[in-house]
């Protein structure tokens, strides 16, 4: 299992991926005359404002990579690197099923259409907590 800096085509990243990509080309291309010489600093400029912007798809195919026992970690990394992120992740997708605040912050994100910052929200982040809570209490009592 690969552990950093791709996409994964099951996940349907790519042409999200793609598409940012060529919003930062786009933009940066923007910044100078047609007419004029592409600067040295161009490529430097281009993959720090890509970055920005799909840090967060990178990150997230790590933690869910860290998730499985065959994934071998980045040196200075372990395996349960991510698992609160992993965690509070199952969580809202077992809420989402019942709470529609939860089911449409999760589909938002999922589809890129909101912040991965929106699934924090600290309602949501109450909702999930207390429906485990509540999930581990069931499961103990029975």
């Amino acid at each position: 299992v690969q552990s950093c800096f791709g996409c994964k085509p099951h996940i349907r990243q790519g042409v999200a991926k793609a598409l940012l990509g060529a919003i930062c080309l786009n933009t940066l291309l923007q910044k100078y005359n047609a007419t004029s010489a592409v600067p040295n600093d161009f490529s430097t400029k281009f993959f720090e404002m890509q970055k920005n912007k799909i840090s967060h798809i990178w990150d997230a195919d790590k933690t869910w990579d860290y998730g499985y026992h065959s994934t071998v970690p980045i040196p200075g990394e372990t395996l349960s690197d991510g698992w609160l992120s992993r965690w509070y992740t199952r969580q809202l997708i077992i809420l989402s099923f019942d709470d529609m605040q939860a089911g449409s912050a999760l589909w938002h994100v999922n589809m890129m259409l909101a912040p991965p910052l929106d699934a924090l929200e600290p309602g949501i982040v109450l909702k999930v907590v207390w429906c485990a809570f509540k999930r581990s209490v069931a499961r103990f009592l029975l």
